[in-house]
């Protein structure tokens, strides 16, 4: 059933409360590889970075590229593939709501009732971003990226 759960455990809050300590810490460093990704990857006519809304200042929790896959002409899967072979972790995020078998049953949605929804799913693959990302780890997603998407 559709529906809201907020509901936490104690052990839950506690662990919650506990990295909100560390929240400024680990923003500033995603910010800090988020820039160095966006830097890379700017020029790079198969790929969109991300942007923020001026006036917003993100956590960047994911980084999502688009993949232009058809000029590039390779599949999404190719792409996984290959970035995959050479120790970088990607995938797909997220499948749309409305592709949810809930969705599918209840209301009846199949592909194109959303056209733009089904647009970005196609295009978007999310690449490496945690505080704990070394300099090096950084280096290597960069360097990977830019050999599979040329």
């Amino acid at each position: 059933e559709l529906g809201f759960n907020y509901r936490m455990t104690d052990i839950q809050a506690a662990l919650g409360n506990s990295q909100l300590a560390k929240l400024d810490r680990y923003k500033k460093r995603r910010r800090e590889i988020v820039g160095r990704y966006n830097e890379a990857f700017k020029d790079n006519p198969y790929l969109t970075i991300p942007y923020e809304t001026p006036g917003a200042v993100s956590c960047y929790h994911l980084y999502l590229l688009l993949i232009e896959f058809e000029k590039l002409g390779k599949t999404r899967n190719q792409v996984i593939k290959e970035v995959n072979a050479k120790g970088v972790g990607v995938q797909v995020h997220y499948i749309p709501v409305t592709y949810q078998p809930f969705y599918k049953t209840n209301f009846f949605t199949k592909r194109g009732d959303f056209p733009r929804s089904d647009s970005y799913y196609d295009r978007t693959l999310s690449f490496p971003l945690y505080p704990a990302l070394t300099d090096d780890d950084v280096k290597l997603v960069i360097e990977t990226v830019k050999a599979v998407i040329r």
